[in-house]
C-alpha cells in the first residue's frame, strides 16, 4: 500500500548538525557585519540607523542621570527625560523612556558619571563580557563529553534575541547571567548563594516572576528565604535615595495610558507572550493576568517535587516568556538554559521543527511589521506568532513523553557525527 510522504519527517531530516552549525555561522557573520555597520557608519553616539546607539541603555542612563542630579521627582516624567536626552546627547531623536523600577536607576549610577558616549562604550564592553560569561557558564550544564554544546552556543549567538540585545543595549543579558549562575549554584548545592544571586531580580522583576515557583517546587526553602529577604532589603535600601514616592510613580507609569499605548501597544509586534498575541488579535489587555495566574498554577502543579533542577528552570524560564505580559524579542536570550535542556531531554521532531520555525518568524518580524504598517488589511502579519511556537515547546516540556526523546537524526541512519542533529 502506498503511503504519502511525511512532509514533517522530510523537513526534520534536513535538520542535521552540520547544517545547523554552518548556517548559524553564516547568520552570525552577517549579524556581526550588520552590528559593526550600525555602530561605525554614523556620527557616534548616533548610529548608522540615525538613532542613538543602545537606545534601551539610554533610557536607564537617563534615569540614573536624573537621580545623580537630584531630580527624583522627575524620574518618570517623559517630557523631562526627552529634554535631558536631547540636551546631553546631541542628535538624539525621540524618547528612550525610562520605565524600569527605581532600583535600576541606582544600579546604573556608575554609568551616569560619564558622558553618554563614554557610558555607551563601557556598556558595550559589559554586554560582551556578560554574554561571554553566560555562554561559558552554561557549558557546565551538560556533561563534559557532550560536544554538541558549541553548536548550540553558535546557534544561540546567531539568534535574533542576541542581535537585539547588542543593538539596543538591553539588560536582558544580565538576567541570563544571573539565572545561569543561580542554576549552577543550585546544582552544586549552594542554595544560600543561589538565593542571593536571584535577589538581583529586583532590577528586572517581570523576568523573575516565576523564579519563586522554581525554588518552592524543589523545596529549596533556604534559597527562597534568602532571595525574598535580600529582595526586600534591596528595595528598602533604595528608600533613603529615592523615597517611597518614586516606587509609587513607577507603578503609576506601568498602568498609565501612555505606557499602554506606546510600550505595550506600540511594541506589540515585538512581544513574545501568548497574552500579547491575543491582545494583538483583539483581546482586552487584562487577559494577561488570568493567563499568568493559571499558567503559574499549572507550572507549580506539574513540577512539584521535581528533582531535575535544569528541567525546573528550563520550564520556568520558558514559562516566563510564554506567560509574562511584557516580554520582548531581546528577552528571549534567557532561553539559553532551555536550549541546553531541550537538547538533553526533549530533542523530538516537534521541538526541532518549532525551533527552526521560531528563528524564521523572529528574523522576519521587522519586514512583516513594515508591510503591516504600510498595507491596510495585512494586520495579521504584525501578530507575534512566535508565541504559538514557544507555547508548543512549553507544553511539551510540561508534559514530557514517557519514552526517550528521538535519536539525534530522527529515525534515519546516522552516517557520521557531522550529520548529527544538535
Amino acid at each position: 500500500m502506498h503511503h504519502p510522504p511525511n512532509v514533517l519527517a522530510a523537513l526534520d531530516r534536513l535538520i542535521i548538525r552540520r547544517r545547523v552549525r554552518d548556517y548559524s555561522w553564516i547568520i552570525l557573520a552577517l549579524s556581526a557585519a550588520a552590528t559593526t555597520w550600525y555602530f561605525t557608519v554614523g556620527d557616534y553616539p548616533i548610529s548608522g540607523g540615525n538613532d542613538v546607539v543602545f537606545p534601551d541603555f539610554q533610557a536607564r542612563w537617563t534615569g540614573a542621570r536624573l537621580l545623580l542630579d537630584g531630580r527624583v521627582a522627575d524620574l518618570y516624567d517623559p517630557d523631562v527625560q526627552g529634554q535631558l536626552q536631547q540636551t546631553l546627547v546631541p542628535g538624539s531623536v525621540g524618547l528612550s523612556w525610562f520605565v524600569s523600577p527605581p532600583s535600576a536607576a541606582i544600579l546604573y549610577l556608575p554609568y551616569a558619571l560619564f558622558s553618554y558616549s563614554t557610558a555607551a562604550a563601557l556598556r558595550g564592553v559589559a554586554l560582551v563580557a556578560m554574554l561571554t560569561a553566560s555562554v561559558l557558564l552554561a557549558r557546565r550544564l551538560l556533561p563534559d563529553d557532550d560536544r554538541d554544546y558549541w553548536v548550540l552556543a553558535v546557534a544561540f549567538l546567531a539568534s535574533p534575541p542576541v542581535f537585539e540585545v547588542l543593538i539596543t543595549g538591553q539588560d536582558s543579558i544580565g538576567v541570563l547571567l544571573t539565572v545561569v549562575a543561580a542554576i549552577r549554584l543550585l546544582l552544586r548545592g549552594r542554595d544560600t548563594a543561589a538565593g542571593a544571586v536571584l535577589a538581583f531580580g529586583v532590577f528586572k522583576p517581570h523576568m523573575f516572576v516565576l523564579a519563586p515557583v522554581a525554588l518552592l517546587v524543589q523545596r529549596r526553602w533556604k534559597a527562597a528565604a534568602i532571595c525574598a529577604g535580600l529582595s526586600v532589603a534591596a528595595v528598602a535600601a533604595t528608600l533613603p535615595v529615592v523615597g517611597l514616592a518614586a516606587w509609587r510613580a513607577w507603578l503609576a507609569v506601568l498602568s498609565s495610558p501612555k505606557f499602554e499605548s506606546s510600550v505595550q501597544g506600540g511594541q506589540a509586534w515585538l512581544m513574545q507572550s501568548v497574552a500579547s498575541m491575543l491582545t494583538e488579535l483583539g483581546a482586552p489587555h487584562w487577559v494577561a493576568y488570568p493567563i499568568l495566574l493559571a499558567g503559574t498554577v499549572l507550572v507549580a502543579a506539574r513540577l512539584w517535587g521535581e528533582t531535575d533542577t535544569l528541567r525546573v528552570w528550563a520550564v520556568v524560564l520558558l514559562g516566563t516568556v510564554v506567560l509574562s505580559p511584557h516580554v520582548l524579542t531581546y528577552d528571549l536570550v534567557v532561553l539559553l538554559p532551555v536550549m541546553v535542556y531541550v537538547h538533553r531531554a526533549v530533542n523530538v521532531r516537534t521541538v526541532r521543527l518549532s525551533a527552526v520555525a521560531l528563528v524564521l518568524v523572529l528574523w522576519s518580524a521587522g519586514p512583516r511589521h513594515i508591510v503591516a504598517v504600510r498595507s491596510p488589511g495585512w494586520g495579521l502579519l504584525d501578530v507575534p506568532w512566535s508565541a504559538v511556537l514557544l507555547a508548543v515547546v512549553f507544553w511539551l516540556m510540561l508534559h514530557p513523553r514517557p519514552d526517550p526523546p528521538d535519536p539525534l537524526v530522527g529515525t534515519r541512519p546516522r552516517p557520521s557525527d557531522e550529520d548529527a542533529t544538535p
